[in-house]
């Protein structure tokens, strides 16, 4: 038991300390681009996605696997962020790519929370993450993806549900 606990202190040290330096990262950048709108802007949904990516009760939310690549999603928000300081309009349009994909997963949410079922609730836990592998994939392409993802993959994950609400 003492190696497992041990294990797992670790692996919330590890998002810790990688939420801590995003942040720090972000603010960083905020002051150096005080006077560039463009980039204030991204930067401002940066932070509102590392305060969804790990918020207050993420122990409470998160299972240990999904713990685990945290730090991953982080470096990758952080490698995005100073990527979008130095190009704002770049990650915008990259944003573009990913925004249709996160506001319908917003709205399945919805539909999953009205009638939920375990069922449901992993679905949607699984199509969220692979949003987050479609964002290190498209902002932070230098570190690896956990699975295979493309805008072909998600569309067939929607594809899927949709399939699976017809059928009810």
């Amino acid at each position: 038991m003492g190696v497992l606990s041990q294990e797992m202190l670790n692996e919330v040290l590890a998002v810790v300390r990688e939420r801590h330096a995003t942040k720090d990262c972000l603010q960083r950048l905020q002051k150096l681009a005080v006077k560039n709108q463009a980039v204030l802007m991204q930067l401002d949904l940066l932070l509102q996605e590392l305060d969804e990516l790990v918020p207050a009760d993420c122990l409470a939310r998160y299972r240990r696997d999904q713990l685990k690549h945290l730090p991953r999603y982080l470096k990758a928000l952080r490698i995005r962020a100073e990527r979008a300081y130095v190009a704002p309009e770049k990650d915008r349009l990259k944003a573009e790519q990913v925004a249709p994909f996160s506001q319908r997963f917003e709205q399945l949410k919805q539909e999953g929370m009205m009638r939920p079922s375990v069922a449901r609730l992993c679905f949607l836990d699984e199509l969220r993450w692979m949003l987050e592998e479609l964002k290190v994939s498209l902002f932070a392409p230098e570190i690896k993806v956990r699975l295979r993802i493309s805008v072909k993959r998600l569309e067939e994950k929607f594809a899927e549900w949709q399939a699976w609400k017809d059928s009810e």
